[in-house]
């Protein structure tokens, strides 16, 4: 409930209070405007010198951060310092920030010794599992799913969260959060929960939802909606010419021209889109993101070699972003370029090693490559990996049916069957090789 106002006057922005005067207004005794914040005694709180900067609660709660090289700002997230989420995730913390000369384990061992187990807050739980969720790891679905439904969090957190569950809207638990979501209290996190849902909308449960959306009292929500049901509005509607001015709005701008590329791909004009999608490019030449939108964009049209090309660039451009290196391999093989997408794919693999489907595409190259027993570690490093994709045992038993070892094979094509019992080719493999399926 803490608004700008209550620590900065509203004309000129300084603090209303200096130092920890500011703070300590609502922490040192109770107020009815605030009566869950938790009272603090600086004496014995701060465990350092009264007059040293360690005392200073912006010091730990709002460390600074320069942003465009010369803009000093406090965060204004009021965390928590803890030096465990360094050792786990890599994330800063203000310990470390002021003693610069000592390493993450002593700055873990004094916040152990002087907070304990105070620290084991909701606030890490929540860390763990956003970078897990940003990492795209199988664990973090259900912590995330779990998060959601706390109605502990609030609705900021709740649309970081479906966000990140996007890439799993196709799991059945996971999609029908998502259609619940759609019917949530606030804007924020209904607008992701239609963006989330957009790939799905063959569906007919998605499609009815993200129609009801696009009568939304929020704009933004409205025209997330659209977005998602592009190729399914009547241009005549006011969810079209709605969604139709959002991108005219933006077509100043170099990702405005790119949406506009997609708006006209899926309504099949493909020589506007190629405009719009070569002047996004112009504009702004040194966007990777930008660049591997342009690669997704051109091998959705069919245009293998405009992909590779892309997506070569994108991954010159930022060539430690394992997602650029897996989706380079990928319109490597499209283009057909065996040598390109295996050493794409090795370096994918090197930057994440966590990435099932990486490995998975890894191993195909490999075989193209008569790499065997390199294909077939892939393989169980990608199956190790996400052991509910079927088309990982299911490669690995057509790989070993044509190593000639057929019972390994059999039993490869029947954990595919347990995972898609309707998995047709798997079926078809192990009668082909006398399983008697």
């Amino acid at each position: 409930g803490v608004r700008c106002i209550d620590c900065h006057d509203v004309h000129s922005g300084k603090t209303l209070l200096d130092g920890n005067a500011l703070c300590m207004k609502c922490h040192a005794a109770p107020l009815p405007a605030f009566p869950k914040a938790p009272l603090i005694n600086l004496a014995t709180h701060t465990f350092h010198k009264f007059d040293s900067a360690g005392s200073q609660c912006v010091t730990c709660h709002m460390p600074q951060t320069t942003y465009m090289q010369r803009h000093v700002r406090h965060d204004h997230g009021f965390s928590v310092p803890d030096p465990l989420l360094t050792k786990e995730t890599g994330t800063p913390n203000a310990c470390n920030r002021c003693h610069k000369d000592k390493d993450t384990d002593w700055a873990l061992a004094a916040a152990d010794k002087w907070y304990g187990t105070k620290l084991d807050r909701p606030s890490r739980q929540r860390a763990r599992a956003i970078v897990a969720g940003r990492r795209g790891d199988e664990a973090a679905r259900a912590a995330l799913l779990a998060l959601l439904n706390d109605p502990n969090e609030t609705f900021y957190w709740k649309s970081g969260f479906v966000r990140l569950l996007g890439r799993w809207a196709g799991e059945p638990a996971v999609l029908t959060a998502l259609l619940q979501q759609c019917k949530a209290a606030h804007p924020m996190v209904r607008e992701p929960a239609a963006t989330a849902l957009g790939p799905l909308i063959e569906r007919p449960e998605v499609e009815r939802e993200l129609q009801a959306l696009l009568k939304d009292p929020s704009r933004n929500v409205r025209i997330a909606a659209a977005n998602a049901l592009t190729n399914r509005l009547d241009a005549k509607e006011p969810a079209a010419r709605e969604f139709a001015a959002c991108l005219n709005q933006q077509a100043d701008q170099s990702i405005g021209q790119f949406h506009l590329a997609v708006y006209a791909a899926v309504r099949h004009d493909e020589k506007r889109a190629v405009a719009h999608l070569e002047k996004a490019l112009e504009w702004d030449p040194r966007s990777a993101s930008l660049r591997s939108g342009a690669a997704t964009f051109y091998g959705d049209l069919r245009r293998p070699k405009d992909a590779l090309a892309q997506m070569r660039e994108a991954a010159r451009l930022d060539p430690n972003n394992a997602d650029y290196q897996f989706l380079l391999g990928l319109a490597a093989t499209e283009a057909e370029h065996p040598a390109e997408a295996l050493a794409a794919l090795e370096k994918a693999v090197q930057l994440d090693p966590k990435r099932a489907r990486a490995w998975y595409n890894l191993a195909l190259a490999r075989t193209q490559s008569d790499q065997i027993e390199a294909a077939l570690d892939a393989y169980k490093k990608a199956e190790a990996l996400d052991p509910k994709d079927a088309d990982i045992p299911y490669g690995l038993a057509t790989l070993l049916a044509q190593q000639n070892r057929r019972a390994d094979a059999i039993a490869a094509a029947r954990r595919a069957l347990r995972i898609r019992p309707d998995y047709a080719p798997a079926v078809d493999l192990i009668v082909k090789l006398g399983g008697r399926e």
